[in-house]
């Protein structure tokens, strides 16, 4: 069991983690279900053919084996051939939060605009 544990945790190690997508990460994920599988470390009971098969399908993934089986052409992902920079960006954080923005009802804005404003006036009683 102590080789399967170090063998995941060797897999975590190599994972990247993505700054871009802030609380949506699948290497903080991946750690944090490792963490959970292997709660007593080198001395968890695990299912040998579940945990073969997970950790083999990770394997493949963060080695990007299915990248390299399957070429694409050019540098474009998906379907709509989307350039792979251009989908890291639409994926980010920061751009998921404009749309959020962006999409956001008159009526909303409008609401938390008045929250807002009402908890400046309570932190500020003289205005």
């Amino acid at each position: 069991m102590a080789v399967r544990y170090r063998s995941f945790l060797r897999l975590c190690q190599n994972w990247p983690l993505d700054p871009t997508k802030e609380g949506r990460d699948i290497a903080v994920h991946i750690r944090r279900k490792v963490a959970e599988g292997f709660r007593h470390g080198e001395n968890t009971k695990v299912d040998e053919v579940e945990c073969q098969r997970v950790y083999t399908a990770l394997e493949k993934l963060s080695t990007n084996y299915y990248k390299n089986k399957y070429p694409t052409v050019k540098n474009v992902t998906g379907a709509l051939g989307v350039d792979v920079e251009d989908c890291k960006l639409a994926m980010s954080t920061d751009s998921i939060r404009e749309l959020d923005e962006m999409t956001k009802s008159y009526w909303s804005k409008m609401k938390e605009f008045a929250t807002k404003e009402d908890k400046m006036k309570r932190q500020c009683p003289g205005s």
